[in-house]
């Protein structure tokens, strides 16, 4: 279980959500048009929300079901939302 400092949201083995985030580059270019990104996430064991030891910043690491492997949102600010009606 994994829970954000100044949050309610608690994510749990199994939840499914959707994390969308304003990454400073895309694909090592800068972000110069502020594209956000929007992933279908899902929470296990090896999930987390850190701060980055040298820079100070959240980010979060979770499974994205969009691309069958683990992405992690660099950015200060994701947004992740959650429907417990969700099935895919």
């Amino acid at each position: 279980m994994s829970r954000v400092k100044g949050r309610n949201m608690k994510l749990n083995n199994g939840d499914k959500f959707i994390a969308t985030w304003t990454p400073e580059t895309i694909n090592g270019e800068e972000n110069m048009q502020g594209q956000s990104i929007s992933r279908k996430g899902q929470w296990d064991d090896k999930s987390k929300i850190e701060r980055h030891k040298k820079t100070g910043k959240l980010y979060m690491t979770f499974w994205d079901r969009d691309k069958d492997r683990y992405t992690t949102a660099n950015a200060e600010i994701v947004s992740v939302s959650a429907n417990i009606f969700q099935s895919e």
